[in-house]
């Protein structure tokens, strides 16, 4: 219900001359009760349009609170209200003449598209995506890294119109946080890294968010090099050093729940949420250029400490655009280039 009632009188106290007399009072330390004039004010907050926006109230859908990966509670829904403005032009005379008496108004409620019904009946019942990618298991740290970024991301709960980062989820990538030191690439050498190989776990996921429409991509980068476990154009890399972060944002109308785990030689990720249409997406990617590797003769005495070198195959650098096509009942209704990459080319090396 919408009622108008004609605003009560109240107090007010001018703030800057109360606080000159404070000061005054202490600096001449004087003691005690200090009175001060006051005024009475009458809210002249009367108009048409500051009452209409007040009148009206939008409605709310249910959503959820979350408390840690897998807890949650539902949140109920909240009912709008709306009032048409010439209710309000109409009786604004008659309440400017009244003394107390509220005038009710005609108003209509208006319901959320999602109750807690509803919302408790569609959550996470779809599963939405999943991609998985190949590791060596015989790696133990750079598994272990692994399965120390893919347990802290599992069940994680992205509620509608939230951004999901890499970077807060997982926290620092320190021995402190669980992480090992495991083998990374640095310009075609092998060098040790505290969570050597958490950039295959951002990858993973980045393949699922990419297929899953009302997912937003925020930030995402590419590696320096190509990456043996999925196609160029579609990693995701993480580094604290280069500032390299994964995010996204959640823009569907339902909460998204993401699920990961390590089974034998596999790492999965899922998305599950609420399927709402039955729009299904093709991605591919396309090589712009080729940038050819070089040969480089180097002396191990310069190798820095704690880098090792490995005989590793050449390849090519190359640019790469990345693209997606949303189809509907069998007719693409959208294509478009999603971003662009660029890797470097891994050198042969060859050391004296």
């Amino acid at each position: 219900k919408v009622f108008l009632i004609k605003g009560n009188p109240e107090k007010s106290l001018n703030k800057k001359d109360a606080l000159s007399l404070i000061k005054d009072k202490i600096s001449l330390l004087e003691y005690g009760k200090i009175e001060m004039m006051v005024e009475k004010k009458y809210s002249k907050d009367y108009n048409l349009d500051s009452l209409y926006k007040k009148a009206n109230r939008k409605e709310k859908n249910a959503t959820i609170d979350v408390n840690g990966n897998f807890k949650y509670k539902i949140k109920s829904e909240e009912f709008g209200t709306t009032v048409d403005k010439s209710e309000i032009e109409k009786n604004l005379k008659n309440i400017l003449k009244s003394t107390e008496k509220p005038i009710k108004l005609k108003s209509k409620n208006i319901e959320p598209k999602i109750n807690s019904y509803t919302l408790r009946y569609n959550l996470f019942k779809d599963n939405l995506y999943s991609f998985y990618t190949e590791f060596n298991e015989n790696d133990i740290e750079r598994t272990e890294n692994l399965r120390v970024a893919a347990e802290k991301i599992n069940g994680t709960i992205i509620k509608s119109g939230e951004i999901f980062s890499f970077a807060e989820v997982v926290g620092s990538v320190s021995e402190d946080n669980g992480f090992k030191s495991a083998k990374v690439y640095q310009n075609g050498l092998v060098a040790l890294g505290v969570g050597g190989g958490i950039c295959q776990v951002a990858t993973t996921l980045h393949n699922v968010v990419l297929r899953v429409l009302g997912l937003e991509i925020i930030d995402r980068k590419n590696h320096s090099f190509t990456v043996s476990y999925v196609d160029p154009g579609f990693d995701a890399a993480i580094s604290t050093e280069a500032d390299k972060n994964y995010s996204f944002v959640n823009n569907t109308k339902y909460p998204i729940k993401v699920l990961a785990s390590l089974n034998y030689n596999k790492l999965k990720m899922s998305i599950k949420g609420t399927k709402i249409d039955d729009k299904k997406v093709e991605l591919w990617s396309e090589t712009v250029s080729i940038i050819p590797y070089e040969t480089s003769y180097k002396d191990l005495s310069t190798l820095d400490p704690g880098v090792e070198f490995v005989k590793s195959e050449p390849k090519n650098g190359a640019i790469v655009d990345t693209y997606r096509k949303i189809i509907e009942n069998g007719v693409e209704i959208k294509k478009e280039k999603i971003y662009r990459s660029k890797y470097i080319p891994l050198n042969n090396y060859v050391f004296d």
